[in-house]
């Protein structure tokens, strides 16, 4: 699948170009994975940051009111991607993206033993042993589907912790209370 980053997209999987990604990391220390991956990989690690992005409790109601402007709804009722919401001004936020960036070239660092080690986290082993190796996860790295810490932080403003919102987004003013 081809990356498609079209602001507020039906068909959208990422938040960013490989372009504009590239930017990002041009002012970054430690950047050497993405600089060295090749631009199907680079696009390869956006998406699949993307896709780890969408999956988190984000604060973005999926489906938007057309009679009401709700902030943490999609700015458009067809677009595939939770973000740009109605309070984002059109455009996805900068940590949200910046997200995307550190989870991709967190991806692109951890490789196949990477995927494997957060496989095991979300299956709920605690620790493994190999020849030579042994590892000892700690209960937070088991509850995030994303490899990057600094993701983790910077997605942390659009993730919902409670999973209720009381809101009055109803026509006559009153409080309904909402599921993220």
């Amino acid at each position: 699948m081809a990356l498609e980053a079209t602001l507020g997209g039906a068909d959208s999987n990422s938040y960013l170009t490989v372009a504009e990604a590239d930017a990002y990391f041009g002012d970054r220390l430690h950047s050497e994975a993405w600089t060295a991956a090749s631009a199907e990989n680079k696009s390869a690690a956006l998406v699949t940051a993307c896709r780890s992005i969408e999956a988190h409790r984000l604060k973005v109601r999926r489906e938007a009111d057309p009679t009401f402007q709700d902030p943490i709804a999609p700015m458009t009722s067809g677009q595939a991607l939770g973000f740009p919401r109605y309070g984002d001004d059109g455009a996805v936020p900068v940590p949200v993206w910046q997200a995307q960036c550190e989870e991709a070239v967190s991806l692109l660092s951890a490789g196949a033993d990477g995927e494997q080690r957060s496989n095991l986290q979300a299956a709920g082993v605690t620790s493994f042993s190999t020849i030579g190796l042994s590892e000892t996860f700690g209960k937070r790295a088991a509850t995030s589907s994303l490899l990057s810490a600094r993701a983790r932080k910077l997605l942390a403003p659009f993730v919902s912790r409670t999973g209720t919102l009381a809101t009055s987004a109803s026509p006559g003013g009153e409080v309904e209370e909402v599921r993220l």
